[in-house]
């Protein structure tokens, strides 16, 4: 009888799903999480995965010299295992001699009892050279992002990158259909949870994180979570008094509930392709008490699905490289390549294209990705413009980030920037998102 799965253990082989089978953690948690009764991940095993994902290249580079020889592709699990470990030794509050034991003690679970003292050798090798692992500067990131990073912003790149290693705060949008953010507020206070004001009257923002379902009224659909840069979205999306509009790539389902909620007299309709998460919409839907929005599975880059009844505003937040949101997908920057972006940006403009024939005439559509680069941004805005005779953009500002070109860029930034005088507010420290309003011209 296999002695049963640790955390630790659990940790490895989801690290082993991510980094060398090329899956989310969303699946790989899923798949390894799954086994017995035990269908959810513990918070000890997702602090275990997403750090060591964000520290990854840093704490492998460590243990690459402490490995006396390469480990052969099957014990891919053990070196997974090993960065599990540092991670705890390097950033988390466990003694050092508790989390070596308990990483050493893991291969048990992978079967592998063998490989316990070369795990333990190369854990307490890596203890002794922790202040100078610490004192190296790394934004953990593979050089084509970075590379790309200084290209499009210069001298704010270290700043950007610096923000996307940290860990995003758990932001809340209250739904203003069921209660007032003040009223959200005198609950949470009274729940002993503290807050801060967010960047809108329905934004929260968590001081600390907690499980949704320690959220006051989350199952009576009070509240959501969802970051403050993509609350951004509801207030640039002009909508007339009970007009018909459409978000293209609704799923997870924030910005269509939020627009609900901003408009509750419009005509909405959310379309999304995929089937979890076209399953996931229709739950928020009911919980939040959104029943008069339309929900289709359905395919944006197609027309199947239209009525040829066309709408005056369009949300189209595009699929993307989403390295704008590595705080909160640090499995993002393992996932992705360069090649990848031209991909997604003929996708953005064969979106764009497609759906600017179900916009009515003097209508609005709202651009939308959660990536830092011009290429799927600016580039692919400029693009279309130039390609579509009846298309304009509309200037648009938000209470953070900056101008571009062609729309708006909000930037992740460090909690602790080097002028700690210049400390911002934990509200503040958002996604990136970028967002660019296009405009019909009248017929």
């Amino acid at each position: 009888m296999h002695p049963p799965a640790t955390d630790r253990a659990r940790a490895a082989r989801i690290l082993v799903a991510v980094l060398h089978q090329g899956k989310t953690t969303d699946q790989s948690f899923g798949q390894v999480s799954g086994a017995g009764n035990d269908k959810s991940p513990s918070p000890l095993c997702q602090e275990l995965v997403y750090g060591s994902l964000r520290y990854f290249y840093s704490l492998n580079r460590a243990l690459e010299g402490l490995l006396a020889k390469e480990l052969r592709s099957k014990d891919l699990d053990l070196r997974c295992l090993m960065i599990v470990g540092a991670y705890q030794l390097a950033y988390m509050r466990i003694p050092d001699h508790a989390a070596i034991n308990e990483t050493v003690n893991a291969c048990r679970s992978l079967r592998k009892p063998w490989a316990r003292s070369l795990v333990n050798a190369v854990l307490r090798g890596f203890s002794k050279q922790l202040d100078g692992y610490r004192a190296e500067r790394s934004f953990e990131l593979p050089e084509w992002i970075s590379q790309r990073l200084v290209a499009d912003y210069a001298d704010d790149a270290d700043s950007i990158m610096a923000g996307l290693l940290e860990r995003a705060p758990m932001s809340l949008r209250i739904n203003s259909r069921r209660t007032t953010g003040a009223a959200y507020a005198a609950k949470l206070d009274a729940a002993d949870i503290p807050w801060l004001p967010g960047i809108y009257p329905e934004h929260l923002v968590l001081e600390t994180p907690v499980r949704t379902g320690e959220l006051p009224g989350y199952d009576e659909g009070e509240v959501c979570v969802q970051d403050g840069g993509a609350l951004v979205a509801a207030h640039l999306l002009p909508v007339p008094p009970q007009g018909r509009v459409l978000d293209a790539c609704a799923a997870p389902g924030g910005k269509l509930f939020h627009l609900a909620e901003a408009h509750p007299d419009a005509d909405l309709v959310g379309i999304e392709l995929s089937q979890p998460r076209f399953e996931h919409l229709n739950e928020e839907r009911a919980r939040l008490g959104h029943d008069r929005v339309t929900l289709l599975q359905a395919d944006a880059s197609s027309l199947d699905w239209w009525d040829e009844q066309p709408f005056a505003a369009i949300l189209l937040d595009a699929p993307c490289s989403g390295i704008g949101s590595l705080r909160r997908h640090p499995d993002i920057k393992h996932l992705r390549a360069e090649q990848d972006l031209i991909g997604y940006q003929q996708l953005q403009l064969a979106l764009l294209r497609n759906l600017w024939r179900v916009l009515a005439s003097a209508g609005n559509l709202l651009y939308c990705t959660c990536s830092l680069f011009q290429e799927e941004n600016d580039n692919v805005v400029q693009q279309f413009l130039a390609q579509t005779e009846d298309a304009m953009h509309q200037p648009i500002t938000a209470p953070l980030g900056q101008s571009t070109g062609y729309g708006w860029q909000l930037l992740p930034q460090p909690a602790v920037p080097e002028d700690v005088a210049a400390r911002p507010n934990p509200c503040h420290q958002i996604d990136g998102f970028y967002y660019s309003l296009l405009s019909k011209k009248p017929a």
